[in-house]
């Protein structure tokens, strides 16, 4: 493999030789309710290192991980889980104890990262704006009942809306309600997932997705060029929605304005920092016809599959995925020597 550098639109990092850096362990799997999404990502994590020389396997994210990662010398990991097992801080706390560098945010940023109420209780300071909402735990229905709770709702939104999990991605659990009749199962799809939901205004509009690249060789993190995103109607909150290839449509962002393409962008970046992620990020917006932006969620670890939205807005911009990995992979060594 050649030591030159790759140069996208506003990306520049130095290369390292693959033999320099070690074995490569991409962490993947687990027990979360996306796990076979996260080893299609791991997966396609690994042939990416391959194809440009590096050593590199996956490494289920189970109690074993730890032994395994010393027993094979791994010199720095990829964390490709998503769900619990991969995004909520507890695998990055064990990584920075052990010293084990690797690619993504930090287990502090996860932590709040992950969490949507406590994402958006710090996105809530700065002007990045989301759907008005309220948060309903679980605890709160046992109490004082999901009837007198319900109707609480109703005179802070108007419907329709939609219901998720707090704590949750690739829109497990999440419903779209369209009057109060709904709502209960909704909630209990929420809670199946979370002990908190999130309950926010429906809105109607054009989804727009922003990743943002934040290579320890630019001074600044990057965000790629937005992608609108539009599923098959019925499967516009599901899980199969989003990785089913005939169910999902991906183009570059030609039919919106040049206002809100920066908008987009801005806010993207606003988020990534304000929430202090590393390496990658994902932002999804709604746009709605009269040009309000509105935040829906901000993915942490996004996904790396066929269909996942990364993997396209690194295409879009020019550039090629498995050297775009090649260069997360190397930042974080950089981290360990020292680096930002």
């Amino acid at each position: 493999m050649s030591n030159e550098s790759f140069v996208g639109p506003g990306i520049r990092a130095t290369r390292e030789p693959a033999d320099e850096i070690g074995h490569v362990g991409v962490i993947a799997g687990g027990l979360s309710f996306e796990r076979a999404v996260s080893l299609a990502s791991g997966r396609r994590i690994v042939h990416a290192l391959r194809s440009e020389g590096y050593s590199a396997d996956i490494y289920d994210l189970d109690e074993a991980l730890l032994d395994r990662l010393v027993d094979d010398n791994v010199a720095v990991t990829y964390v490709a889980g998503h769900g619990a097992d991969g995004e909520d801080g507890i695998l990055q706390a064990l990584l920075e104890i052990t010293g084990v560098p690797f690619v993504g945010s930090g287990s502090e940023a996860c932590r709040f990262a992950w969490d949507k109420l406590n994402a958006r209780s710090i996105l809530d300071r700065t002007a990045v704006r989301a759907p008005e909402y309220v948060a309903l735990p679980r605890e709160a229905v046992h109490r004082f009942g999901a009837r007198k709770l319900i109707e609480l709702v109703r005179t802070q939104l108007e419907f329709p809306l939609v219901v998720k999990p707090s704590a949750a991605g690739s829109a497990m659990g999440m419903t779209y309600v369209s009057d109060e009749s709904g709502l209960p199962e909704a909630l209990a799809r929420a809670y199946a997932f979370s002990p908190t939901a999130v309950i926010e205004r429906f809105v109607d509009g054009v989804e727009v997705a922003v990743c943002v690249l934040d290579l320890a060789g630019n001074l600044e993190p990057v965000p790629l060029a937005p992608l609108v995103v539009s599923y098959a109607k019925e499967y516009r909150f599901s899980f199969e929605g989003r990785y089913s290839a005939d169910l999902i449509q991906i183009s570059d962002a030609g039919c919106l304005d040049r206002e809100i393409v920066d908008r987009v962008c801005s806010d993207a970046l606003v988020a990534h920092r304000a929430l202090r992620l590393r390496d990658v990020s994902r932002a999804d917006f709604i746009v709605s016809d009269d040009g309000d932006v509105r935040l829906l969620e901000v993915a942490i670890s996004p996904g790396m599959t066929d269909t996942s939205l990364f993997p396209a807005a690194v295409t879009m911009a020019g550039l090629e995925f498995s050297r775009v990995v090649c260069e997360l992979v190397e930042s974080a060594v950089g981290r360990r020597a020292g680096g930002r």
